[in-house]
């Protein structure tokens, strides 16, 4: 079972063991009313999955939660900032998951889960290295090497708060000038109001820039470039075999990725700008569930976790 809790929605499915999503379900999250509704939303969830597990006559072995923010891999608490989920920080979420359901269970950063799944069954699969990013909201990263997810001390990842303004915009993080206040969805929405007066979110601002609106045109060359910068410097670092981009902003299509592959390969080191591969995400909104299917197969049941080679 694979559980994506989302400041919104709570979208939860069965995975099999090859990674292969077998159903897709949402739910208001109701992260923002606190744990305990948070809770009882995440109990019907599992409810539905175990009720559909067994009309399909299949049996699961463990369950999956990817979330915003950090799960602490000793205490399984959530830790980091939890700007859209007021109430969670602290919360043993996996302990009460695993009370609900009777499985072991195992938690990551929803951005983690993203690029794992990515890597294995998604755009970034047959690559023994691969960067994945999200760009929506906020901006997530999860770096996937040998079908891990990489982790150090406990935050890798978090391209959206390196900080590439010095004494710059104000995070909710608690730190200044971070990238995704200049190359999120709502940065870009920002851009676009500065410009033209109008107040739209960033999906919209992108259709007028496939329409060819000047004042979208402007926004989306600056925002383009901030976000080029982030992952350059993060390609550069880490020189990754492939970078999936995903996230909400990325369903405008292959139109964005063409428009941004070239100023991303711009900002990177010459030799890692010629070699590495530059993907949109395939797994659309069932990535966190695939990912965090596969993160409990893999911390619960040992399952195989190495990539097979293109």
């Amino acid at each position: 079972m694979g559980v994506d809790v989302g400041g919104t929605l709570l979208k939860h499915g069965l995975v099999s063991g090859d990674g292969t999503l077998l159903s897709l379900h949402t739910l208001p999250s109701r992260s923002s009313d606190g744990a305990t509704a948070m809770m009882g939303q995440l109990a019907m969830a599992v409810a539905g999955l175990q009720a559909e597990a067994d009309h399909r006559g299949v049996t699961p072995c463990a369950i999956g939660i990817a979330c915003p923010g950090t799960i602490d891999p000793v205490s399984r608490t959530l830790t980091g900032a939890l700007p859209n989920m007021p109430g969670l920080r602290g919360m043993p979420i996996i302990a009460r998951v695993e009370e609900l359901i009777g499985l072991p269970g195992a938690g990551d950063n929803d951005a983690n889960a993203m690029a794992l799944a990515e890597a294995m069954v998604g755009a970034g699969r047959g690559f023994d290295s691969v960067l994945g990013v999200t760009v929506g909201t906020g901006i997530g990263g999860g770096i996937v090497l040998g079908g891990e997810v990489y982790r150090g001390g406990g935050a890798s990842g978090e391209i959206g708060h390196m900080r590439i303004v010095p004494q710059g915009r104000l995070c909710p993080c608690g730190g200044a000038g971070c990238l995704e206040q200049y190359a999120s969805g709502p940065a870009l929405s920002r851009l676009f109001f500065e410009r033209s007066g109008r107040l739209v979110d960033a999906r919209a601002v992108l259709q007028r820039w496939l329409g060819g609106d000047a004042d979208a045109c402007l926004a989306v060359e600056e925002w383009a470039g901030w976000l080029a910068q982030g992952m350059g410097c993060a390609l550069t670092l880490l020189h990754p075999e492939c970078l999936v981009l995903g996230g909400g902003i990325m369903e405008a299509g292959d139109a964005l990725l063409r428009f941004l592959e070239p100023r991303i390969r711009g900002c990177c080191l010459d030799l890692v700008a010629t070699t590495v591969r530059i993907r949109r995400a395939e797994l659309g909104t069932g990535a966190g569930v695939i990912g965090a299917g596969l993160l409990s197969l893999r911390a619960c049941v040992g399952a195989p976790n190495s990539p097979e080679r293109a």
